[in-house]
């Protein structure tokens, strides 16, 4: 990942990086600790801006901590880390925060200003009350534990209806799961196949050319599980059991 980096720094005058190295979109892969510290050191070296996106932060289901945060490490004020509350508490929340280096932040809050002086100051409130509470972390048990029970869910219906023909890795962080073909629908063709007879049976699923930067079929697709009950995600792999009968 540092070698291509480089090669495109050289080439072109790079502002920033975006990333989400904590749960990577859509495989659910965390960053590891040495391409971490090579990445910080070459944003450093290189004056260029991580934007760090955490957006899953906190559907962690691994044991401990999840990890922390790449501006967490930042000793030279390269990262801008951007997280939400809008998928831990209510998606049309639309409330989000930002770090940053203190000019920056003075900056960006005067742009902020002139787009909207006022805010929501109601929702804000309310917000600040469930953290002096103590109920928003309260609240994140409940989340976590209703995510690991819906990814188990989602990972062993799989397992029996299309074990034979899916490859499933649960994740440890995020809200879905990056699930790769085998078997017979190893092959990219069959596998979008598959997923139009799955659409034809009432199940939302992307192409894996979705996923690929130049649009090229891929046997793999990501499926997300947190917004549903563990009866309804059986019930969804069983209709993708129903459509591999069918290829």
């Amino acid at each position: 990942m540092i070698a291509p980096l480089l090669a495109l720094l050289d080439r072109v005058p790079l502002k920033f990086i975006l990333l989400s190295p904590q749960c990577q979109l859509p495989t659910g892969v965390a960053l590891a600790a040495p391409r971490r510290a090579k990445l910080l050191d070459l944003a450093e070296a290189r004056r260029v801006a991580l934007i760090e996106l955490d957006p899953e932060y906190d559907y962690h289901f691994g044991p401990g901590l999840p990890p922390r945060p790449l501006a967490a490490e930042d000793s030279s004020g390269q990262v801008i880390y951007i997280g939400s509350l809008s998928r831990v508490l209510a998606p049309g929340l639309h409330s989000a925060y930002l770090t940053a280096p203190g000019l920056l932040v003075d900056r960006l809050t005067k742009i902020r200003q002139r787009m909207d002086w006022q805010g929501d100051r109601v929702l804000d409130w309310a917000l600040s009350e469930l953290f002096l509470d103590g109920d928003f972390d309260r609240h994140l048990r409940k989340l976590r534990k209703a995510g690991l029970e819906r990814r188990d869910a989602l990972v062993d219906s799989l397992g029996e209806f299309c074990g034979d023909s899916l490859d499933v890795h649960p994740s440890q962080v995020g809200m879905g799961l990056w699930v790769r073909g085998k078997g017979r629908l190893e092959d990219p063709n069959r596998f979008e196949s598959w997923i139009k007879l799955c659409r034809n049976l009432g199940l939302k699923l992307r192409q894996g050319s979705a996923f690929e930067h130049e649009g090229r079929s891929k046997a793999a697709t990501r499926m997300a599980f947190t917004a549903f009950e563990p009866e309804e995600l059986r019930a969804a792999a069983q209709r993708m059991g129903q459509a591999l009968s069918r290829i």
